[in-house]
Parts: C-alpha cells; structure tokens; sequence
C-alpha cells in the first residue's frame, strides 16, 4: 500500500521583541534571481532607507505565511501596513487600496505600490512611493 504525505509549507510568522507595529507583504517571486532581488530591495528600503532594523518590522512573503491581517491583529499591535503589489484579498481585506497613496482604516495606516522588481526599474515610481513613506514614517 502506497502512502501520501502533504508536506505545509507555510512559515509560522516569527515576531521579535523589537517589532515596532510595522508590517510589509510582498509575494516572493518563484524565480530565485528575481525572488533575491525583491528581498534585497525590501531589506535596503528598511534599513538605509527607514533607518529601521530588521527586527522592527515583518517581511511577509503571502506565498509561504499564509496569514491573514485579522489573524496578525489577534497577535500583536500593528500600525502600518505596506504592500508591494495587488495583494488585499490575499491577506482578507474586502478593499483595494490606491497606489501611491497613504490611507488609514480602523488604526492601521496602509501604502501600497507596484511589485518590488517594478519599482526597481522605474525611478519615477520609486520617488513616489518613497516620499509617501518618508510622510508615513516622518522622515
């Protein structure tokens, strides 16, 4: 008799205890050498740019955490949420955001951009999503 095994993939979410209320999803490309670059930019925008640590803050890839915000809201406090790309109903909001634009729902600040890879290549749409984080997180 053959037996099958399903094998979860999904990361548990790890918060730390200099978590600052601070949440970034993104969904981590399949392709490695675009997955690494996706990352990379995430971590340097956190860290040369916010001037954060990485333990301030969740990285969320929704591809393997699969969790919803509501979930994440049960477990700790969160102030700012920030999406690189189309990914509400993935993570259970019933409302899309607008690109480029800081919105506040029930005490949660959210911005939302283009995927990390296209912000990557187009310097106009970087300079927009970094002067909305620069007001997001008063820099």
């Amino acid at each position: 008799m053959e037996q099958f095994f399903v094998i979860n993939r999904e990361k548990e979410v790890e918060i730390s205890d200099g978590f600052l209320g601070n949440v970034f999803f993104y969904a981590k490309s399949k392709e490695d050498l675009v997955a690494t670059a996706q990352l990379s930019l995430i971590e340097k925008l956190i860290e040369n740019g916010l001037k954060l640590k990485l333990e301030n803050v969740l990285i969320i890839d929704i591809n393997e955490q699969k969790i919803r915000l509501n979930q994440l809201q049960k477990i700790t406090k969160i102030d700012k949420c920030i999406f690189f790309g189309d990914i509400e109903t993935e993570i259970g909001l019933n409302f899309t955001l607008k690109k480029y634009h800081i919105q506040s729902i029930n005490n949660v600040q959210f911005l939302k951009a283009d995927i990390a890879e296209i912000l990557d290549k187009n310097a106009a749409l970087k300079t927009k999503f970094w002067n909305e984080l620069k007001k997001l997180f008063n820099i």
